[in-house]
């Protein structure tokens, strides 16, 4: 890096620097630099009148990232399923491997294949990063296309995947907890804060208890609902995917106490 050339791979707004940059490091000896661009706040797009927002309720997941229900479009998915984060799997997989063959301990590998492995082990490190900021990117870009207010859990995954939280065992099990920390819920909710400033939209961040269990046409709470996939209420009958069941109840909390980011 000493002496030479410095590439950008996108132009600079006003084709100047304004500001100090920052230049970070990675496990794999790449650098970066990150420029700040200044936002010009007496641009942004204003707020639509409440009577003319598109509303729509979001509940994160682990089987699909992100389940999104509105009163206006309906029902979507942002990530579904195996199919969805196969890449990121693979990805878990292979560092996996990797920590099995540098730790066996019935092999002793010679230095520079450790090495080897540990460098390998980053950059699958590294793709997982670029695959979930991907993921953040194109899951904000649409939601704030589309919609005027966004209504986001407040969805605590550092607590789900701790062992022992206040004396309380964790229910969920590995595969779950590892995904969770995967996916980043609290980086996309971060990000997608401030993206809706830039396309006059606001992000209301509301509780989430019970939204899971509740029925969504009665209110009966199933206490033994577990990881059911399908909702399926014994009081009235109704039927309907968890994740799509939770979303319109998380629509109706926010009709009480929101809470805008």
């Amino acid at each position: 890096m000493a002496g030479g050339p410095l590439y950008l791979t996108e132009e600079i707004p006003g084709g100047k620097i304004e500001g100090a940059v920052k230049i970070t490091r990675n496990r794999l000896g790449q650098f970066h630099m990150h420029i700040p661009i200044a936002t010009p706040w007496d641009r942004l797009p204003p707020l639509k009148p409440e009577n003319k927002r598109k509303v729509v309720a979001l509940d994160p997941g682990v089987r699909t990232f992100q389940t999104s229900y509105s009163p206006q479009e309906g029902v979507g998915e942002y990530a579904k399923g195996e199919r969805g984060f196969a890449r990121l799997f693979n990805l878990c997989w292979r560092i996996d491997e990797i920590i099995s063959e540098r730790k066996d301990p019935k092999v002793k590998l010679p230095y520079l294949d450790r090495r080897d492995l540990k460098r390998q082990q980053y950059a699958c490190m590294e793709k997982i990063r670029g695959l979930t900021n991907e993921l953040h990117k194109k899951v904000a870009n649409d939601l704030c296309r589309r919609f005027d207010t966004i209504l986001l859990p407040e969805f605590k995954s550092q607590d789900m995947v701790k062992k022992n939280n206040n004396g309380r065992r964790r229910v969920i099990r590995k595969k779950t907890a590892r995904t969770l920390l995967t996916l980043r819920h609290y980086a996309f909710r971060t990000f997608l804060a401030s993206k809706v400033l830039l396309h006059g939209s606001e992000l209301a961040i509301v509780t989430e208890e019970y939204t899971s269990k509740t029925c969504g046409r009665c209110g009966h709470i199933k206490d033994n609902l577990g990881g059911a996939e399908v909702y399926k209420c014994q009081k009235c009958g109704f039927k309907c995917g968890r994740d799509v069941n939770g979303a319109r109840n998380v629509l109706l909390k926010h009709l009480r106490q929101p809470k805008s980011v």
